[in-house]
């Protein structure tokens, strides 16, 4: 399954949300936090381990 999380940092710290997971957010410190949390929680609440995961930053989103 294809997941895409969508990674953004506002005012020096990160969050993580997905268009796959309903009601899915994360928010963490730093990015190397954040990425952790966003694959451990995509795992979780898909309940799956076999997930092509695709990292988006919003800053390339909200520039093309």
């Amino acid at each position: 399954m294809k997941v895409r999380i969508i990674y953004e940092n506002t005012e020096g710290k990160w969050f993580a949300s997905s268009p796959e997971l309903i009601r899915w957010s994360a928010g963490a410190d730093t990015f190397a936090e954040i990425k952790k949390l966003a694959h451990e929680g995509a795992r979780f609440v898909l309940e799956r381990d076999d997930l092509e995961i695709t990292e988006v930053f919003a800053d390339s989103i909200i520039s093309k």
